[in-house]
């Protein structure tokens, strides 16, 4: 059975089902290959799928937080072993909770553990994995979960800011800990424009800085020239907007990675305005992806922009669109 893939394959799922959905969000190998082990264990003893699931992703976020395996895991693996084989898993298990972690563990155990700047730290992980099984949505986001920033690549920041905290005299050492840390999506606001603006120039663009300044209080948008190129700015003001950021996909241009949208996010972009040239777009985007797009996403968001719109008529055409 070790090397059976459905096994395996149910035995991720319910990693992914504590919250772990990246493989990035796990350092020890060993851990896993343990937890495995605890899965095949328990089914051969045909215990109660539901039951299994549960005590699979117990044991796994104990061993991450205390660390059972980081260190000599083959002597670890066989004492545990022998001792479940004696015990039988739940008791042991009961025991093992009771012994690592006590109230002494959360009271002074972890939090000591928190003092480290090292974002991939498995105790920061554990916490994302709980935001993930909440379904928690993101600092200061309304409708971005967690999820969607870890599998969109969203960013660590600092809960307190670096310079707020150190206008009180807290050292790097002391701001820069995990304790400090979330996740969050980023973007330009219109306060940082001026600054962007002055990068951009060194850089070789052009542009008509009133006019920018302008059409950045207006629309928040605006335009920069490179010879006969140019590119177009949003600084994000929508949940729409944001959600398309998140899930922005990398291409390789000219020996280049830079980010496009998804086509489900273009065809969103260009819909809403729904200039004859737009329009035509997103019917050729269709066309090229067709049999591809995620439906679920486009109804879900031309549902929302409609209702904000007060205007049915991008829902109609993404379902319209959809039947091509």
């Amino acid at each position: 059975s070790f090397i059976n893939e459905t096994d395996f394959k149910r035995f991720i799922m319910i990693l992914r089902s504590a919250g772990f959905i990246e493989s990035s969000m796990i350092r020890s190998h060993s851990t896993v290959n343990f937890a495995y082990i605890i899965y095949l264990v328990l089914k051969s003893q045909k215990i109660d799928p539901n039951i299994i699931e549960s005590n699979v992703r117990k044991w796994f976020v104990m061993s991450v937080l205390t660390g059972r395996y980081s260190s000599s895991p083959e002597s670890a693996f066989d004492y545990d072993i022998k001792r479940i084989d004696q015990m039988g898993f739940t008791k042991y298990m009961e025991d093992v909770e009771a012994s690592a972690m006590s109230d002494a563990f959360w009271n002074a155990g972890l939090p000591q553990q928190m003092n480290t700047p090292v974002a991939s730290s498995p105790y920061f992980n554990v916490y994302l994995a709980a935001q993930v099984y909440a379904n928690d949505k993101g600092f200061l986001s309304r409708d971005i979960t967690v999820r969607d920033l870890i599998t969109h690549r969203g960013d660590v920041h600092h809960l307190f800011p670096r310079n707020y905290l150190k206008k009180y005299g807290l050292t790097q050492g002391r701001y820069n800990q995990i304790a400090n840390y979330v996740m969050m999506q980023s973007e330009i606001k219109k306060e940082d424009v001026p600054q962007l603006l002055r990068k951009i120039k060194k850089n070789g663009f052009t542009f008509n800085e009133e006019e920018v300044i302008k059409r950045v209080e207006e629309t928040g948008t605006f335009q920069i020239f490179l010879e006969d190129f140019h590119v177009d700015f949003l600084i994000l003001s929508t949940e729409f907007e944001k959600s398309a950021l998140l899930r922005k996909q990398k291409i390789v241009v000219y020996g280049i990675e830079s980010p496009f949208p998804t086509p489900e996010d273009l065809i969103l972009f260009k819909i809403v305005p729904a200039r004859h040239i737009d329009m035509a777009d997103v019917e050729n985007i269709a066309k090229r992806y067709s049999g591809k797009l995620d439906k679920e996403y486009l109804v879900k968001w031309a549902q929302r922009l409609s209702d904000e719109a007060e205007d049915m008529r991008i829902y109609n055409q993404i379902g319209r669109l959809l039947k091509l």
